[in-house]
């Protein structure tokens, strides 16, 4: 029997129930136990994404051309960036942080499903040049934001929150040092 192609309507109702069914999926394997469990109840001292990251020491520069040298993980395979800091808990994320490194520039979000703690996020273009700062905070009564910028990034630094301004990370100031990734 051939197969029909679906009106449009129907089409885009079932790739989003799609997309929907695949994100929870994805969230479902991260949520299954996962070795370092903390002693808090709701929140992990890893998770599959994050155990599967690179570690590596990063350089940036400040804006008062000042090099920072930060310990971080690198995410750049889909099951890091999926899980980033998912389900850990707040005393992981206050010394750590996260790189994501993608392959070329684009556009994208961020979320706080599941993320314990508050973030700093920064964004950089191809160049290594900060563009963009925000906070994020995780979600409460169910408000839902998505983060992120209006341009096209390469990477993204999450950080506990503050981390950005102690250091001195400004847009339009601070840079990447690309030549410092692995």
């Amino acid at each position: 029997m051939p197969v029909l192609p679906l009106p449009r309507r129907i089409g885009r109702a079932v790739a989003t129930f799609a997309a929907v069914a695949v994100l929870a999926a994805c969230q479902l394997v991260l949520a299954v136990a996962v070795p370092g469990r903390a002693a808090e109840p709701d929140c992990a001292a890893t998770n599959r994404g994050l155990a599967r990251m690179q570690s590596a020491d990063i350089e940036l520069l400040n804006a008062r051309r000042e090099r920072v040298t930060l310990r971080a993980f690198i995410a750049d395979e889909p099951l890091e960036m999926a899980a980033g800091y998912q389900f850990i808990c707040p005393a992981v994320v206050a010394r750590t942080a996260i790189l994501f490194r993608y392959a070329a520039p684009g556009a994208g979000r961020f979320h706080m499903h599941n993320v314990k703690a508050p973030l700093d996020i920064a964004f950089f273009d191809a160049g290594g040049d900060l563009f963009q700062a925000m906070q994020m905070q995780p979600y409460r009564d169910g408000a839902e934001v998505l983060y992120g910028p209006m341009r096209k990034f390469q990477y993204a630094l999450e950080a506990r929150r503050g981390f950005l301004r102690e250091k001195n990370l400004t847009a339009g100031a601070s840079k990447l040092l690309l030549d410092s990734l692995p």
